[in-house]
C-alpha cells in the first residue's frame, strides 16, 4: 500500500484529473485518477527511493528520477517504461 511509506514525488497533469506519486523508499510510482478512485498506472520502477516525477506536456509521458541514479520515461497509456537513462 501507498500509506505504507513516506511519498517521495508528486505531480499533478495539466487536466486535473491524473496524480503521479512516487512511493518514496518502495521505488514505486502510482497514478491515481481521483475522480474514479482508480489507479491508471501501478509499476515498480526503481532500485531505491523515488525522488522526482514529472508530466509531459500531453500527460501521457510520464518522467521519473529515483536514488538509483535513473531516470525512467513511462507511458501512462500502456503502463510500460520505455527508456532507462542511467547515470543522472
Amino acid at each position: 500500500s501507498v500509506s505504507a511509506g513516506a511519498i517521495g514525488a508528486c505531480a499533478l497533469n495539466t487536466g486535473g484529473e491524473w496524480l503521479a506519486l512516487g512511493a518514496g523508499e518502495r521505488g514505486q510510482v502510482l497514478v491515481w485518477e481521483w475522480q474514479t478512485e482508480r489507479y491508471v498506472l501501478r509499476q515498480h520502477g526503481h532500485q531505491q527511493d523515488m525522488r522526482a516525477v514529472a508530466y509531459g506536456p500531453q500527460a501521457r509521458l510520464l518522467c521519473t528520477g529515483g536514488g538509483d541514479g535513473t531516470v525512467r520515461l513511462w507511458n501512462v497509456d500502456s503502463g510500460f517504461s520505455y527508456a532507462t537513462l542511467e547515470g543522472h
